[in-house]
C-alpha cells in the first residue's frame, strides 16, 4: 500500500490501517515528505482514490511513474541505503 496527501492525512491513514491488524501488515516507511527522483514529475494523484494492482512488478512500475521507484526499492529491500540509484 501507498498512501500521498497532506502530512495528517496521511498520518491518521496509516494509523486507521494499523487498526485493522492486517495479518502481514508492516509499515516499512514512516510517512515523511515525498522526494522525488531526477525530474519534477507532476502530481496526478486525486486524494481519496483507490488504485489496485495485480502484482508487485505493477506496483513498482506505479511507484516509477510517481517518482518514489528508488525510495519504494530501498523500503522494499531491495536495494540498500548506501547503493547508487
Amino acid at each position: 500500500m501507498y498512501c500521498q496527501g497532506s502530512e495528517t492525512g496521511v498520518r491518521e491513514w496509516v494509523s486507521n490501517v494499523q487498526r485493522l491488524r492486517y495479518k502481514d501488515f508492516q509499515l516499512v516507511k514512516k510517512p515523511a515528505g515525498k522526494e522525488v527522483e531526477g525530474k519534477e514529475v507532476k502530481d496526478g494523484v486525486t486524494y481519496g482514490k483507490l488504485e489496485e494492482v495485480e502484482s508487485v512488478k505493477d506496483f513498482g512500475a506505479s511507484m516509477q511513474k510517481m517518482g518514489v521507484w528508488g525510495w519504494w526499492r530501498k523500503g522494499m529491500g531491495y536495494v540498500g541505503d548506501d547503493s547508487s540509484l
